[in-house]
């Protein structure tokens, strides 16, 4: 391409950047809730986004990870006859702070799971209960069962060892998971700091979490722990800037390769005062 009268030449690799921007922008707009959704849900979550500066992508891709997380153990999408993977999802919502990302969460992943989560918690709290009691008759530590373990279907925090014991139950129940953090930095920022100064098992089994993979441990406290299956879908919120600090320019273990990062479109809150309808 030839600019102005000193016919500067612009790259062929400039030409095919712009190019590859333009097809970018194009390409996200064909997605559409209708594309991506039964005609019935699609119009669902098109009516609650009505003032979220999500599109239709954004969306559908952070509602559908809240759904990974919910689903049982052994769902596969199978892509032949003899090639299959965990129907899981790890999810990086990537933009600037003032986007409402946590809006996002909060509507699309903690709204649509609220009453199954709350089950979850008063389940535990009464099996807690009915275990104290039983402990009561009891009198040697050493005769009394285990404190039941939780089976929650969204976590935010936990550690690697925690996260071995946990999948084994949630193995025995048939149930996934998801872990789900609004500041993902924080558990990718984590993961570096186990690597450095830890025992150095986060960042691995993460890694092995995306391939619905099992686990056999040994620990001298602990004893041995196994599970041959795993459904665990990460989802979290992150700046552009914060992800790009933590690649650093390489991805020598796949971890990032492993997220599905989504840009939130920057456009503000289209905010509507009028009543809300019966639908």
């Amino acid at each position: 391409a030839v600019v102005d009268r000193e016919e500067t030449t612009i790259s062929d690799e400039s030409i095919n950047g712009a190019a590859q921007i333009i097809d970018l922008a194009v390409g996200r707009d064909r997605f559409s809730y209708n594309r991506l959704l039964p005609p019935d849900l699609a119009a669902a979550l098109e009516l609650i986004n009505q003032e979220d500066p999500a599109d239709a992508l954004t969306a559908t891709l952070i509602f559908l990870v809240g759904c990974a997380g919910l689903l049982k153990l052994g769902n596969r999408v199978k892509c032949s006859a003899r090639y299959s993977v965990p129907m899981n999802l790890f999810i990086a919502s990537v933009g600037p702070t003032g986007l409402s990302k946590t809006g996002h969460t909060t509507k699309l992943i903690d709204a649509p799971s609220a009453h199954i989560r709350l089950d979850a918690k008063q389940h535990h709290e009464k099996e807690v209960a009915k275990w104290e009691q039983d402990c009561k008759a009891i009198k040697k530590k050493v005769d009394r069962p285990h404190r039941p373990l939780p089976l929650f279907p969204h976590v935010k925090q936990y550690t690697p060892e925690a996260l071995d014991v946990w999948l084994p139950h949630h193995e025995t129940k048939g149930l996934g998971a998801l872990i789900k953090r609004e500041e993902f930095s924080a558990l990718l920022r984590a993961m570096d700091a186990d690597t450095k100064r830890g025992r150095g098992t986060a960042e691995g089994q993460f890694l092995e979490l995306f391939d619905g993979g099992g686990n056999t441990s040994y620990g001298v406290v602990a004893g041995a722990r196994h599970y041959d299956a795993s459904m665990v879908s990460v989802f979290g919120n992150i700046q552009p800037d914060a992800l790009a600090e933590l690649i650093n320019g390489k991805d020598a273990t796949g971890k990032f390769a492993r997220l599905l990062c989504v840009m939130v479109p920057l456009v503000g809150l289209n905010l509507r005062d009028e009543a809300e309808t019966p639908e």
